[in-house]
């Protein structure tokens, strides 16, 4: 598509609607008309040639100022419309150029070379930082305010009454000591979240005096009423079943019981004198472990063993254990009893609880005796055991009789209560009113209070994230440029080519950074010519074109070069070197690729007549190679 472009059609700055024919001429002497890979413009300063770059400029997609209208045209006048990659072919070298990608920094004795996007980069930090800066200075107005806010000892912050509405609500003479008048406690009421939750519900307008003197009233009359503690609202616990059918006379005599030894041998005897010292229980335990067939070595003497020892031992452990025994154990054990705890905490205000509790001590003691008995008795059967009676039973009966007397207490008890209950509920709704009139002027100031502290907490947590944002933004940004990556030797190669020295000016990569060196000493900005600063930005544009491609087939790509003033009036001194770069850079452009082209304009008339002589050896050059003419103009 670039290969269509006739002319560029304009409009802004010095020009209204101007049409320039650059790459299409009528060629007289031919009789037709010719498309020109090479185009040299020559202009004063001042003339317009920083505003035909700009136009371009705008075509390849940037948004220079100044420019109304910029497009291309093709021979017959139509207006073209290209490609995104047809636009990523198209590049500028202008003052904007310069100014846009190259940039010298101080450091101590050092010159930074900043280029291309870490120059852009560089300028993005600066305004980075300001912003950063604005941000810091906006984030420590608002949170010298929030500080402000969120101090509970400054009359601006919630907190501060709301302490003052916890003091008001705590105290003798408070809320939390008259509750303490009306339960009966020994200390004040603790106030809690729930409690003041609870007194704000309350909103009314009455007059406190007569509110106060109600509430004094009541507590008299409550202190007239009051026999005890409020309404018991648990029932007295039932005696339990197992309590009832207790028989201390079975038990004894189950103790008592004599066991008929069997004949035993002398093995057998052994093995029943065992089981009497350790308890019956090991005694089978071993008939377990001599039963197993998988067993041919005893575990507690460790001799071996035959089937034939082992089933003799069996029966011997079987007829010590006999079925008697058996069965004597079991009825044993059916008198154990699993004592269960008697919660009698709640009548603790009543007459009968002491006794009910003393009754039930002696029972849980007896029958732990009893227990203890039984379980010496399973784990020796064969010895008799003889206990006075305990009288667990009658105690049981006792225990029903103060039982029944307690629950009658507890019905006496709660009928005097009911009349002290209602007394207590009327007595807390007048404190808890009586409590927010105390409050409310305090509780209005926090409520105010809260909404001016929400507010400037929105806006410091919008400072705080601008901030943090900026500080974001500046970090990415100093990460981005210092991963940003150049090609050193090629930009080298190249200002070698213009000043026709290897080290007249060279950059090196070292400590993450690009510094500038002339004769292989570090330069200082203030020491870096207007004209070597143009020499860097020129080597850098022919560098970056190729960037990311193999430089054997870049060239092949079709360019439009646009090169204004290559050669100002600071770079005389180099006039030679540059031109020579030029010619070899372009050729190898316009070499490369049939359609590619090249705009150059100046002001100078001596480097427009140099740059005309090269343009023709190049258009020679070119004839000789390809026949189809190199038109310029």
């Amino acid at each position: 598509m670039l290969h269509d472009i006739a002319s560029l059609k304009l409009q802004g700055a010095n020009f209204d609607e101007l049409e320039l024919s650059l790459f299409y001429f009528k060629d007289k002497a031919r009789s037709k008309s010719s498309c020109c890979k090479g185009v040299l413009l020559y202009g004063r300063n001042g003339a317009g040639k920083s505003t035909i770059a700009k136009c371009f400029r705008k075509i390849a997609g940037e948004n220079p100022t100044g420019i109304v209208q910029a497009t291309f045209c093709n021979a017959e006048g139509k207006e073209l419309s290209l490609t995104d990659d047809d636009k990523k072919h198209i590049f500028v070298f202008d003052e904007d150029y310069i100014d846009k990608n190259i940039k010298l920094q101080e450091d101590h004795l050092n010159t930074i070379v900043l280029l291309g996007e870490a120059a852009d980069l560089t300028d993005k930090i600066v305004e980075a930082e300001k912003v950063l800066e604005k941000s810091k200075i906006e984030y420590g107005k608002q949170k010298s305010i929030y500080d402000e806010y969120n101090n509970p000892d400054n009359v601006k912050s919630p907190e501060y009454y709301r302490k003052k509405i916890w003091s008001k609500l705590k105290g003798d003479t408070n809320w939390a000591g008259r509750d303490r008048q009306i339960t009966g406690a020994k200390k004040n009421t603790p106030v809690t979240e729930r409690i003041y939750s609870e007194i704000l519900k309350h909103k009314i307008n009455k007059n406190i005096e007569i509110l106060a003197e109600k509430f004094r009233d009541e507590l008299e009359r409550l202190h007239t009423a009051e026999s005890g503690n409020s309404i018991i609202r648990t029932n007295v616990p039932n005696i339990p079943k197992y309590l009832l059918q207790y028989d201390d006379v079975k038990i004894i005599q189950a103790l008592a019981q004599e066991i008929e030894k069997p004949t035993l041998t002398e093995r057998e005897v052994k093995l029943l004198k065992m089981a009497q010292q350790e308890g019956f229980e090991k005694l089978e335990e071993r008939k377990s472990v001599f039963s197993d067939n998988s067993i041919h070595e005893c575990p507690y003497c460790m001799q071996l063993l035959n089937d034939d020892y082992k089933k003799d031992l069996v029966k011997s452990i079987q007829k010590v254990l006999s079925k008697v025994v058996e069965e004597h154990q079991k009825e044993l054990k059916d008198y154990l009893v699993q004592i269960e705890e008697l919660d009698l905490s709640a009548f603790k205000n009543l007459k009968n609880y002491e006794e009910c509790t003393r009754i039930w001590k002696l029972i849980v003691d007896k029958i732990s005796i009893y227990n203890d008995k039984l379980n010496d008795k399973i784990s020796n059967p064969y010895v008799q055991i003889h206990i006075a009676n305990l009288d667990v039973k009658l105690l049981v009966q006792q225990l029903c009789e103060v039982r029944s007397q307690l629950c009658e207490e507890l019905r006496n008890y709660n009928e005097k209560a009911v009349l002290v209950d209602p007394i207590k509920d009327n007595l807390k709704m007048l404190n808890a009113e009586w409590a927010f009139l105390e409050i409310k002027d305090l509780e209005i100031q926090k409520n105010k209070q809260e909404k001016a502290f929400a507010q400037e907490n929105k806006l410091f947590c919008s400072a705080d994230n601008t901030l943090k944002a900026a500080i974001r933004k500046l970090e990415n940004l100093e990460a981005e440029r210092k991963n940003v990556r150049i090609a050193v030797d090629r930009i080298n190669a190249c200002m070698q080519h213009i000043f026709f020295a290897k080290d007249r000016l060279s950059i090196q990569y070292g400590d993450g950074q690009y510094k500038l060196f002339s004769c292989g000493k570090p330069v200082k900005p203030c020491d870096v010519s207007v004209g070597e600063r143009n020499i860097i930005a020129l080597s850098y544009f022919f560098t970056n074109i190729l960037k990311g491609k193999a430089e054997s087939e870049a060239y092949k790509d079709e360019y439009l070069l646009v090169i204004d003033d290559p050669v100002s009036s600071f770079d005389m001194e180099n006039h030679v070197g540059i031109l020579s770069f030029l010619k070899y850079e372009l050729g190898l452009f316009l070499e490369g690729n049939q359609y590619s082209r090249a705009l150059l304009m100046t002001h100078d008339l001596m480097t427009y007549s140099d740059m005309d002589k090269i343009f023709k050896e190049m258009n020679d050059a070119y004839n000789q190679n390809h026949r189809n003419g190199y038109f310029l103009r």
